[in-house]
């Protein structure tokens, strides 16, 4: 699975900037950082994408590029946050 296969198309000329990985939910999380442009605004979107359960759970943050910084550290405690009570 991939952050960018869960990439609209029509953002698809987007820019990875960073990615890595990170717990969310008690599972391992795979996460990019993408910068894109649509009808010419930027903006930066951080994206997270996990696996639990046989579910994939996709939580997105976006925000115009210019004001992303200030609102980071409450993308990453919402996402992080993040508790299912999934049952198969």
């Amino acid at each position: 699975y991939s952050v960018i296969e869960s990439t609209p198309k029509n953002q698809l000329k987007s820019k990875i900037l960073e990615e890595g990985t990170d717990i969310v939910d008690r599972v391992e999380a795979r996460w990019a950082m993408l910068a894109l442009r649509v009808e010419e605004v930027l903006f930066k979107r951080l994206t997270y994408l996990y696996l639990k359960n046989g579910q994939a759970f996709i939580v997105r943050g976006i925000a115009r590029q210019q004001n992303f910084e200030g609102y980071r550290d409450s993308f990453d405690r919402v996402i992080k946050s993040i508790e299912s009570d999934l049952r198969k």
